[in-house]
């Protein structure tokens, strides 16, 4: 691997641990705010903070040179769009209080967008730690997805409909 992807690569990694983090404290502030699922938004929480550990884990590997982009391509910049994306929900979350169904409506759409632009998927790694790691943290996301959507739908309005709304 060259210099310039390796950095790339930690520089994907470093804002994917910052998104994992800032998801965490978005799910704190939740827990904070709703206490009818303070229980469900603290354990997100809790594991977005292993997430981002388990991210961390890679540096050793990145500098190694055993973490690459699949494809050659160079995908940092999906990460910072989302990142920022996270930071305004944050805000707004702080600012306001949300109620349960917006706050889900939002975790939905965060741990959507993750799994649907497949941001683990996007680097590669013939190290077989690496590439657990990698797999575990998109498994974990997925579930979380899962989740969340789950408790989306059990709280859904009657007769909600996305563009009716």
């Amino acid at each position: 691997m060259i210099a310039g992807e390796q950095n790339e690569v930690t520089r994907a990694v470093r804002t994917l641990i910052a998104g994992e983090i800032a998801l965490g404290d978005l799910y704190k502030l939740y827990a904070t705010r709703i206490s009818a699922e303070q229980r469900f938004f603290t354990h997100l929480a809790l594991e977005e903070n292993y997430h981002a550990r388990w991210l961390e884990g890679l540096f050793p590997k990145i500098d190694a040179g055993l973490v690459t982009f699949r494809d050659n391509r160079l995908q940092t910049g999906i990460f910072v769009e989302f990142l920022a994306y996270l930071r305004q929900r944050i805000a707004e979350a702080r600012t306001q209080s949300p109620t349960l169904f917006a706050a889900l409506s939002v975790a939905r759409d965060l741990e959507g967008t993750v799994v649907e632009k497949c941001f683990f998927e996007l680097f590669t790694s013939s190290d077989p730690a690496a590439h657990r790691t990698l797999r575990t943290l998109h498994t974990a996301t997925v579930i979380h997805a899962r989740r969340v959507g789950e408790k989306w739908e059990q709280h859904k309005p009657d007769g909600y409909h996305p563009f009716w709304s």
